[in-house]
């Protein structure tokens, strides 16, 4: 069941990477060879900075398409590389480049100077990175999308966080982008600015304050999206947010009430999941609900380590 877990919500990087990543092997610890592979795949990556590429599928691309999984990735190896003392080299490397990801994708929210500044369906210009293209039939849509995008960068918060002893040393890049020194400095920055985007769009409008569950907006402009937040798959996607910034929150002690409230939104959404499951049986009766076994190399490697 454990496998099976990170088969179905592991992260994958970019499908190209396929060619260039390597798994030396199934069994055992993870290597360097394979960090290093994977190392120099994100390095030769250029960071995306929309939402939206211009392919096909011109959307997500920095949630759960390939700008926001080889983020995940990056911090996934992270943490595991934390626990191969070998692979201290790669365990900086990777939180660095967590953070040269994280610090541009910040730049460029839609709101602030690097951004879109498209008006949203509020009739604002709104603190999100647009799902989809300025051409698309809905552009002033944004949702679920962007909630994922803020979890993924506080991923990167949250590693840093809980690796104090860094906390005081200075970030190897010379702060392009004004965002703080020290690695602290910048996961405090990450923190004020996801924040803002949860407080100025998502908590104002996709929270019940009575309920504290996950509620479409009151709002005939919203309505006219044809959108909705109850899926399954998008209810995951609000809580990457509100899981992460919560637990952030429980690190730093600087906001319980803000971290309490966050618990009880993942615990809401998660408790109601539950209740709705129903069992299913694959048709070879092994994997439950059909769950694929394809996935990439930061998947296996994932898996390998954490799962055994």
């Amino acid at each position: 069941m454990v496998v099976a877990f990170c088969l179905c919500f592991g992260f994958a990087v970019p499908a190209r990477a396929q060619t260039t990543l390597a798994i030396d092997s199934l069994d055992g610890e993870v290597t360097q060879h394979e960090v290093d592979t994977f190392i120099n795949y994100i390095n030769a990556t250029p960071i995306p900075t929309p939402q939206w590429n211009g392919t096909s599928p011109d959307h997500n691309y920095l949630a759960d398409f390939e700008g926001g999984r080889a983020l995940e990735a990056t911090n996934d190896l992270y943490v595991i590389t934390g626990d191969i003392p070998s692979l201290s080299s790669e365990h900086t490397q990777l939180l660095n480049l967590a953070i040269k990801w994280s610090d541009t994708r910040l730049a460029y929210r839609n709101d602030l100077a690097l951004g879109e500044h498209r008006v949203m369906w509020t009739g604002n210009i709104d603190p999100v990175w647009p799902p989809n293209a300025p051409t698309a039939a809905d552009p002033t849509y944004a949702g679920c999308e962007v909630t994922d995008t803020i979890g993924h960068i506080a991923y990167t918060a949250y590693n840093i966080l809980k690796t104090p002893s860094i906390w005081s040393s200075t970030v190897p890049d010379g702060d392009p982008y004004s965002h703080g020194p020290t690695y602290l400095d910048r996961a405090r920055t990450y923190v004020s600015m996801l924040e803002f985007s949860m407080s100025n769009y998502f908590n104002k409008y996709f929270i019940d304050p009575n309920t504290l569950l996950i509620a479409p907006p009151n709002s005939s402009a919203w309505s006219a999206l044809n959108e909705n937040v109850d899926a399954w798959n998008r209810q995951i996607m609000f809580l990457s947010a509100y899981q992460r910034l919560g637990q952030i929150h429980e690190i730093l002690e600087d906001n319980p009430s803000l971290a309490a409230m966050y618990k009880t939104i993942v615990k809401n959404s998660t408790d109601a999941f539950v209740k709705n499951a129903l069992p299913r049986t694959a048709p070879d009766a092994s994997l439950p609900g059909g769950l694929h076994r394809r996935h990439s190399a930061a998947d296996a490697n994932l898996c390998r380590h954490r799962c055994a």
